[in-house]
């Protein structure tokens, strides 16, 4: 009897992103950040690969996340990144990208359905990213991300991971019913605006 498996796609990459980095040359150490989860799930993926055999490999230094709100992630006298545990069909975290220089303030969703813990992410920022592939379990319509960026007080909503048969022009129409700041669905190659 043949056994079915889900394979996560970002578990298949990324063996093969970090692969065509040392084939590119890369010696520097790399820094990855994540929960346990998606750790875990990374290694066991990178063992497959053998891959503390491949020579002249560079360093990997795996930092995991708490599972808690509001994580700190990354601190820096210019930088500070925060995760807090959304609500996805798989443990999956939200940030927060605080520029202090600037004091400018990037949220991003991830695959989420609408929830407290993306509104705090997203607190009186100047831009949220947030998902919008559809009102149903782990996910969020245009129009519920309009709601969370409303009741963030975000200043302007980009609208990502949208089903590409999708009419940006009613995303935004839908979004905006919600949502009175600037509303854009996001493109490949497009670049946030901060202020």
């Amino acid at each position: 009897r043949a056994r079915r498996f889900f394979v996560e796609p970002a578990l298949v990459a990324a063996p093969l992103l970090l692969m065509g980095l040392w084939l590119m040359g890369r010696r520097k150490p790399l820094q990855l950040y994540g929960i346990a989860h998606a750790i875990d799930r990374l290694l066991t993926a990178l063992q497959l690969f053998d891959w503390e055999s491949w020579p002249n490999f560079y360093s990997i230094h795996f930092h995991r996340i708490p599972e808690i709100p509001m994580s700190t992630v990354i601190a820096t006298p210019d930088l500070r990144v925060y995760g807090s545990p959304v609500r996805h069909l798989i443990p999956t975290m939200g940030l927060r990208f605080e520029l202090l220089p600037s004091q400018r303030v990037l949220s991003y969703s991830c695959d989420t359905e609408p929830c407290p813990e993306v509104v705090e992410l997203a607190q009186d920022c100047d831009a949220l990213i947030h998902e919008s592939a559809g009102e149903s379990k782990g996910h969020t319509s245009p129009a519920q991300a309009g709601v969370v960026a409303r009741q963030a007080g975000a200043k302007t909503l980009y609208l990502i991971h949208y089903p590409t048969q999708a009419d940006p022009q009613k995303m935004i129409e839908d979004a905006r019913r919600e949502f009175a700041g600037r509303v854009f669905v996001a493109q490949d190659g497009m670049s946030v605006d901060l202020g």
